[in-house]
């Protein structure tokens, strides 16, 4: 299955001793404002405001954090070689969606452009109590998770944007699919 760290503990404050993402929820379970123990959200809200205070002396952004993260733990069994057609960038995004729903979320594909654009909205933020508090921090991680995860899935170029909070607990995740041969003459940036 599709996974973060390949742990599997049914509990969520089990399956985080080992490196896991505060807050990650694997598919099925409570968000973390609903199921997580007072101590963690406690523990949350204070790493949240420690990085939010610290900024660049880190050495990390939250974004760069992120995308460490997300390579450092997706296991997914997918080739990895650069999508050469619009529906084999497809096909990647759709098994982002997996990935995405493995962390908490209930994400919604919205349509494409020719297909090399797509928009994700992002029901449900397993941290959006966090992310309310402290946006910078916790939608940077998420920008980060969203980049490392293509990375991982081959798609290293592919411009990601994060609109966050565009309603209640709905966010919108912009993808921009890159060709390889794009990225040698134009070098992607984050929006």
């Amino acid at each position: 299955m599709l996974g973060a760290s390949g742990d599997e503990s049914s509990d969520p404050e089990t399956a985080q001793g080992d490196g896991e993402a505060p807050g990650h929820q694997e598919a099925g379970h409570a968000s973390p404002q609903n199921g997580m123990s007072a101590a963690l959200q406690i523990l949350g809200t204070l790493l949240t405001k420690a990085v939010a205070d610290q900024g660049a002396t880190l050495g990390a952004t939250p974004e760069q954090a992120g995308a460490a993260w997300a390579q450092q733990h997706i296991s997914v069994r997918v080739d990895d070689t650069p999508a050469g057609t619009p529906g084999q960038w497809l096909a990647k995004l759709d098994t982002l969606l997996d990935v995405l729903r493995d962390w908490g979320y209930s994400p919604e594909l919205r349509g494409t452009e020719d297909g090399k654009s797509a928009e994700v909205r992002l029901h449900g933020c397993p941290f959006d109590t966090l992310a309310a508090e402290n946006p910078d921090v916790v939608c940077g991680v998420h920008l980060g998770l969203l980049s490392g995860a293509l990375a991982v899935l081959g798609e290293p170029g592919t411009r990601v944007s994060l609109d966050p909070f565009i309603a209640p607990r709905l966010c919108r995740a912009r993808f921009l699919h890159v060709a390889p041969e794009q990225e040698a003459v134009e070098p992607p940036q984050r929006p």
